[in-house]
């Protein structure tokens, strides 16, 4: 019961969030929705690296895919990026699956820097056919403040879009905990040579949780490119972005809501820092490295069981 109750108040906290800082503060919710979006991204990593145990630093390359392909659709073909998300999900999946049959079998330091050089293949190959995707210069998406093209002049609708979403993350990652492949997973994160001595098909199940977070997070990618209405390569497929994607879920930990906990205090946190000291760029990234070696040297498990624990 203590866990049904526990799931229930953080669901109903994050609906009711955007709501209230709409309400309370209107010229600040655009952090709220960064919290979220943060959140997402963690959530959507989780599966992969919390629950496998596979340290990839590539999901901002399917975030790319998710972004580029639902815009392209919209701007040459008029595919409404209600569609064209799970279209954009869709060849994310595919793009894990392929890549993840010949990356998986790597282990340790030799996964994550394959990891890195999918980010940097994906960035250049944006940056290179300058004829669909317009290059470095990006694309820019025109302001219809038409629902049906995922778009609204009432900042809230983005805040309770990307609360979807990150709800659909949490309850995939519910889900897959509760299953026969959750228990696969843990067995392989935990040691993945025991759990393929016991018959677990590791690859398989390696490369499920691969293309799981893959579409969630292209799902995501989506979202980036309505609420910004401006894409470009450096700032979807980039390595920075990556690294902060696994920091968020590193931070908060494998549990559940560890990502979204990690996400909200991460970003809250940034928020914080860039408010206070504007003059200082780049102040925000030292602060995640503070509190990613505070987290690593104080609650190795993350903060979310930190806080369980003491609070």
């Amino acid at each position: 019961m203590l866990r049904l109750g526990e799931n229930a108040y953080w669901a109903m906290g994050l609906v009711l969030l955007p709501a209230a800082a709409y309400v309370a503060v209107p010229e600040y919710f655009s952090v709220v929705i960064l919290m979220y979006y943060y959140a997402a991204l963690g959530s959507a990593w989780n599966i992969l690296g919390g629950r496998t145990g596979q340290l990839s630093f590539g999901n901002s390359a399917f975030l790319a895919v998710g972004a580029y392909t639902s815009t392209l659709l919209f701007l040459d073909y008029h595919v409404s990026p209600w569609v064209g998300m799970w279209v954009g999900g869709a060849l994310a999946a595919v793009t894990s699956l392929l890549l993840g049959l010949t990356s998986l079998r790597l282990k340790g330091p030799f996964f994550v820097m394959s990891s890195f050089a999918f980010v940097q293949v994906v960035q250049l190959l944006l940056a290179h056919f300058t004829n669909i995707t317009n290059g470095n210069v990006g694309l820019v998406l025109p302001l219809t403040d038409s629902l049906a093209d995922m778009e609204s002049g009432n900042p809230l609708f983005y805040g309770y879009l990307i609360a979807g979403i990150l709800l659909l993350a949490v309850s995939v990652n519910y889900a897959i905990s509760k299953s026969k492949t959750g228990y696969f997973l843990s067995a392989i994160r935990e040691d993945e040579d025991a759990a393929k001595a016991l018959g677990v098909n590791t690859a398989r199940y390696k490369a499920l949780a691969f293309v799981t977070s893959a579409f969630l997070t292209a799902l995501i990618g989506t979202f980036y490119a309505q609420y910004l209405l401006f894409i470009t390569p450096t700032a979807t497929a980039s390595i920075p972005l990556s690294i902060q994607i696994a920091i968020i879920a590193i931070v908060g930990g494998r549990e559940l809501w560890a990502p979204v906990l990690g996400g909200i205090m991460l970003e809250g946190f940034a928020f914080l820092v860039e408010t206070l000291f504007p003059a200082i760029p780049g102040l925000n990234f030292a602060v995640y490295a503070v509190l990613l070696m505070a987290v690593i040297i104080l609650s190795p498990s993350g903060v979310y069981k930190y806080v369980r624990e003491h609070i």
